[in-house]
């Protein structure tokens, strides 16, 4: 996880490998501040940490989508939604080590710079089939004090299967 815009690597000299502090291990995908995100029709195997990260993302689209990650290895949920709006996760299979599907509005790492604690709202979830060794949904509001989180609201879930997981739902 990197510091953040406006940070030179010269910054960090002597905190981590380029700059990196605390949990390094890269995502398989990522997109930061986004909007009208599309992913379709796509199989995602074994990533090191998180498969997919949606930061601060609107009009995100997942539909069609498979995550394949070890369930010995953890930390490697399926998707993370860290703040936005209009998030729709159609007709997909998640079978992960960690977190099947995370919504967090605000940064869920306090090494990062400060995070303006957006919302996470008007979400989809449909047609889902999640099988984790922790929790298959959660939902998280993160404050390490010096980022805030925003609200969690308009959030419909329906025709999810759950199984194989150590908690279904998580607040």
């Amino acid at each position: 996880t990197y510091r953040g815009a406006g940070v030179r690597p010269s910054d960090h000299a002597g905190s981590g490998i380029n700059g990196c502090v605390g949990e390094c291990r890269p995502k398989l995908v990522r997109f930061t501040d986004c909007n009208h995100v599309t992913v379709t029709g796509v199989t995602l195997r074994n990533s090191p940490d998180w498969t997919q990260l949606y930061r601060r993302c609107n009009d995100v689209l997942l539909r069609d989508i498979t995550v394949l990650g070890s369930q010995l290895w953890g930390n490697n949920d399926g998707v993370d939604f860290e703040s936005g709006e209009r998030i729709r996760v159609l007709d997909s299979t998640f079978i992960t080590g960690d977190d099947g599907i995370v919504f967090a509005s605000g940064n869920t790492n306090p090494n990062r710079v400060s995070s303006p604690g957006l919302p996470v709202k008007d979400v989809i979830v449909q047609n889902v089939t999640i099988s984790s060794k922790s929790c298959a949904i959660k939902w998280e509001q993160i404050d390490f004090g010096k980022c805030n989180h925003g609200n969690l609201e308009d959030m419909v879930v329906n025709d999810v299967r759950i199984f194989n997981s150590s908690r279904g739902i998580g607040f």
